[in-house]
């Protein structure tokens, strides 16, 4: 199947592409790898300026409710640009799940704030190896009454460290998966940052 790009869309690819090609430069590349965020706050908000953070999120949340191409749209000219940022984690997976299994106080408390660039969001659901099934997840959760008790850890949590709120996938017995989303203050949390070397 083909897609092309209508008239707006074009337009935004335009737009995508002529800001990070002036935005974005080796050097701003080298300076994000040896931070200790891994981006670049000042970029990621010029991005929520334009609106990015909000493209596919209902206008009632202050979104632009503009549809999944309009964000291929923006990943694709991300990522041909190199640069390193949360935009995937936020607003690909971590909206999509709040928009789609959030409650509505969850919805209301933190989309609008995705549109403005205040809050980052990030996915855990990984351990080693990729999980194939239900028992593969690294997380499970136990319940007593409402309150769950999350165990186990999570290799790859990218953006942890700067994330507002953490998605988490935990098994709750033998075949159920539960979202859970914690911030990052949640007694018995802790994040532990990956320390890399960047090369000159």
């Amino acid at each position: 199947m083909t897609y092309r790009l209508d008239s707006e869309q074009g337009m935004l690819q335009d737009a995508a592409r002529s800001f990070f090609e002036k935005e974005v430069s080796g050097d701003l590349i080298r300076e994000q790898e040896k931070s200790e965020t891994g981006f670049n706050r000042k970029l990621w908000n010029k991005m929520a300026d334009l609106g990015w953070m909000g493209l596919t999120i209902p206008e009632i949340y202050d979104g632009f409710e503009a549809g999944f191409m309009y964000l291929a749209v923006v990943l694709e000219e991300l990522g041909r640009s190199g640069l390193a940022s949360p935009y995937f984690h936020t607003v690909a997976l971590g909206v999509e799940m709040i928009n789609a299994l959030g409650s509505e106080q969850q919805k209301t408390a933190i989309l609008p704030r995705v549109v403005t660039g205040e809050v980052i969001l990030s996915v855990a659901y990984a351990g080693a190896d990729e999980p194939r099934s239900v028992a593969d997840l690294p997380l499970s959760a136990s319940a007593n009454g409402d309150i769950f008790t999350l165990y186990g850890s999570c290799l790859m949590v990218p953006y942890a460290h700067v994330a507002n709120y953490i998605i988490c996938a935990a098994r709750c017995g033998d075949q159920e998966i539960r979202l859970f989303l914690l911030e990052p203050d949640t007694p018995g949390l802790t994040i532990n940052s990956l320390q890399t070397t960047a090369q000159d």
